[in-house]
């Protein structure tokens, strides 16, 4: 790939970017309810506009608060091993806009990308210029891209990341659903969403649809209720974790059962919770599947798939120098909080430890730093130097802890990482914010090297930059 090809697709991610400072429509609906689905109007305007790609994809739908990227994840890749050719939205990324788009087992290439870029811009400024809702959104744009791009490399299914809640996000006019997963479902976005959890719900399980099978690993009971009245609303056939997907342990791994059939001797990388739980809806989505005709989705390939797949910032262990481990984790909102430190504490345990966080505007930092503050040792508060002016400032960070811990503050987050190291500190994280994430990984593997290879690489073992 030339310097050229390079610099065309830094052009794109940036004009992709910048819609975001457009601002709202200038012509705002009068109605409530068409005020809030003014981004669905945009995306069908956009769609019809390129011909309806939409109707093109079988796809696999999939909203909830937490586990939805390694649910995509993991589908993308076990549907690729079955034969299948496969693409994927998912969000946010961590180090370059690419990794939003997934074709079979790496990103999708970059010429395919500035392809599908160059199809839907025209429409993009259209839209601003002359449409009722103004310019597409940045993951509106995204999302035709993908749609586009899908259709341009023929691909025989679509795996689907909601952006945001489920009934009014950008993706909710897929017209040929095969499933629809909603994971678990929890606090986050509640300024957009409602701050109750019944009223999350209800807006995720708007992306249940007539006649297709929906699948949920919902915990909380007044989620799991508002979301099965949706579905007996809409006559969509529904699966729940702990009662028609079930799981069973074994002497080593454990068993998925659900009314298509079961697969045992599921082993996942560690016992938390969580994975266990994205593993369930994985498996039993397979299942299904594969009694709708997918003949190539066997045991062994779900097997390998749940216990192997990477995924960049998740959970994602470096060594550094003098048996020193670097932990990059992406959880952004309580929930995923308490998912990480479940694993943290089941891989290290109570040895002494030190977290580097930051933590957006947007997310409930009172909630997440409460569960570090528990389970770690020293606190690092910062801010990543991209994007920072999203994110809480560290000051702010400080005077919302109640610890005795020590505490320091880092303008550049990787002199947190610099100072646990010099403090003897062998067990660090990185959390808080995928922006941050993104910051640390980049001085392990530059944004060039993971598009050039078409996929970013495990970091086990990496060199350390200079501390």
């Amino acid at each position: 790939m030339g310097a050229d090809v390079l610099e065309r697709y830094h052009h794109i991610v940036r004009y992709l970017e910048a819609l975001v400072s457009l601002g709202q429509p200038r012509r705002q609906p009068k109605a409530e309810d068409e005020r809030e689905s003014i981004g669905l109007v945009r995306m069908r305007r956009l769609l019809a506009a390129l011909d309806h790609p939409q109707r093109d994809q079988p796809v696999i739908h999939v909203g909830g608060t937490s586990g939805k990227g390694s649910v995509v994840t993991h589908l993308t890749r076990v549907l690729h091993g079955a034969g299948l050719r496969v693409s994927a939205l998912l969000s946010p990324h961590v180090t370059t806009a690419l990794e939003r788009f997934l074709y079979n087992d790496r990103l999708m290439d970059v010429g395919a990308f500035i392809a599908a870029f160059d199809a839907v811009r025209p429409h993009i400024e259209r839209e601003y210029l002359e449409g009722p809702g103004g310019a597409p959104s940045y993951q509106e744009s995204l999302f035709a891209m993908l749609l586009v791009a899908s259709r341009a490399l023929r691909v025989d299914l679509c795996v689907a990341e909601v952006g945001l809640g489920g009934r009014f996000d950008s993706t909710n006019v897929l017209e040929k659903a095969l499933v629809t997963i909603i994971t678990d479902v929890g606090l986050d976005h509640v300024e957009i969403l409602g701050r109750e959890r019944v009223a999350i719900a209800k807006d995720k399980a708007g992306i249940l649809k007539p006649n297709v099978l929906a699948m949920t690993a919902a915990r909380f009971r007044d989620a799991l209720d508002v979301i099965t009245r949706e579905a007996e609303a809409v006559g969509a056939p529904l699966w729940r974790l702990g009662r028609e997907i079930r799981v069973i342990p074994e002497k080593k791994g454990f068993v998925v059962s659900c009314p298509a059939g079961e697969i045992s001797g599921v082993e996942l990388p560690d016992a938390a919770s969580f994975r266990q739980r994205n593993a369930a809806l994985i498996a039993a989505t397979c299942l299904y599947l594969r009694s709708q005709g997918y003949s190539g989705l066997n045991d062994r390939l779900i097997r390998a798939t749940l216990k192997g797949t990477f995924i960049p910032g998740r959970f994602e262990s470096i060594d550094l120098p003098g048996g020193c481990r670097l932990v990059l984790d992406s959880a952004h909102n309580p929930d995923k909080i308490d998912a990480f430190c479940e694993s943290w504490r089941a891989r290290y345990g109570n040895e002494r430890s030190a977290v580097v966080v930051a933590i957006p505007l947007s997310k409930d930092a009172h909630g997440m730093l409460q569960r570090l503050e528990e389970a770690f040792d020293l606190l690092y508060l910062t801010r990543p130097l991209r994007m920072a002016h999203k994110m809480r400032p560290p000051h702010q960070l400080r005077e919302m802890l109640r610890t005795r811990k020590p505490v320091a503050i880092h303008l550049d987050p990787w002199d947190g990482v610099c100072e646990a190291l010099e403090r003897g500190v062998r067990r660090i994280a990185v959390t808080g914010s995928t922006y941050l994430v993104g910051d640390i990984r980049q001085r392990f593997e530059a944004e060039r090297d993971i598009i050039l290879r078409g996929r970013p690489s495990r970091l086990d073992g990496g060199r350390c930059p200079s501390v």
